[in-house]
């Protein structure tokens, strides 16, 4: 979760003992693992460490990119099929031709988003910083990243993990030309 600017009030937010009176469940406060001085914002003592803060940086940011970009070239991230070719797919479940409309749109819902995250990406535009030689994301100004941030920053926290996991090295090649 970003962590910088608007950011930190969601995060906030997740801090607090959440009670949802329709399901009439209570969902407990969330709160940093791996930042101290986030962390110390959610006072309650037993709020789940769930939250991995980010604080991105130009360099950060760009790492991130990078990171994705690799990903991708190296075939370790996969998307689901398109809306449109997952219709021919659901339609030999029984438990989609057997539903109700809104459990179809429910079922259909992860291919949209996924074709919704693929149009923001091929949207996005980027920049190379004069001076630092970093990339800048762009998108459109009636547009948002917000799906692929979800994605980058997901990737991050997975390529950390695999880095302490499995203590593999850093090799992503900086001088790489984005997309």
């Amino acid at each position: 979760m970003d962590t910088q600017n608007a950011g930190i009030s969601v995060f906030d937010e997740l801090g607090k003992v959440i009670y949802d009176d329709k399901r009439d469940v209570e969902y407990p406060a969330w709160t940093c693992f791996n930042d101290e001085d986030v962390a110390s914002r959610i006072k309650n003592p037993n709020a789940l460490p769930v939250v991995f803060s980010i604080k991105a940086s130009e360099r950060l940011n760009h790492e991130i990119h990078m990171a994705v970009k690799d990903c991708f070239e190296r075939g370790k991230i996969k998307l689901l099929v398109s809306a449109t070719e997952s219709k021919d797919y659901l339609e030999t479940k029984k438990e989609y031709t057997n539903a109700s409309i809104k459990e179809k749109a429910i079922l259909e819902r992860c291919y949209i988003q996924t074709d919704l995250m693929i149009n923001e990406m091929i949207n996005l535009s980027y920049e190379i910083r004069e001076s630092t030689k970093l990339i800048k994301l762009i998108e459109p100004r009636n547009s948002t990243k917000d799906r692929y941030i979800s994605l980058a920053y997901g990737n991050y926290f997975i390529k950390l993990l695999e880095r302490d996991l499995v203590g593999e090295e850093d090799d992503t090649d900086e001088q790489l030309v984005f997309f």
